[in-house]
């Protein structure tokens, strides 16, 4: 019986800890991002932890894109940083291209980015030949 106690205190111990380092690590972003009116779950910033994801880049560019309006899923940002893409500068060249007045899709500006184009300089010239 004292045994049991004794791994269940150990126990208690390690799951605290567990979670002591999961708020610490992700607690900020996740505060950071659920004031700023783009929540993103602690189940996708361990998500991103495990794939090796600059959580802060997505979530910093999440909360850009949601405060320009822009509804891009986070699985879009990270599929676009895990193609080796620009996503800051992607997710401006959206922004961008909305206050302009010109419809651009994520799959287009993310293109854009892919082929070696600088996104940005990409959709400012599509935006001036629309004009």
């Amino acid at each position: 019986m004292e045994d049991l106690k004794v791994t269940l205190i150990i126990g208690a111990v390690i799951a605290f800890f567990i979670l002591a380092i999961i708020l610490f690590r992700f607690g900020f972003l996740w505060f950071q991002a659920f004031i700023a009116g783009a929540p993103v779950s602690f189940s996708s910033l361990l998500r991103m932890w495990f794939r090796k994801v600059s959580a802060v880049i997505i979530v910093s560019n999440h909360i850009n894109a949601v405060k320009a309006g822009l509804d891009i899923p986070l699985e879009n940002l990270e599929a676009h940083y895990l193609s080796n893409g620009n996503v800051g500068k992607t997710v401006n060249a959206m922004i961008d291209a909305k206050t302009a007045g010109v419809n651009v899709s994520w799959e287009q500006a993310a293109k854009i980015d892919l082929e070696g184009a600088k996104a940005l300089k990409s959709v400012t010239k599509e935006i001036f030949e629309n004009k």
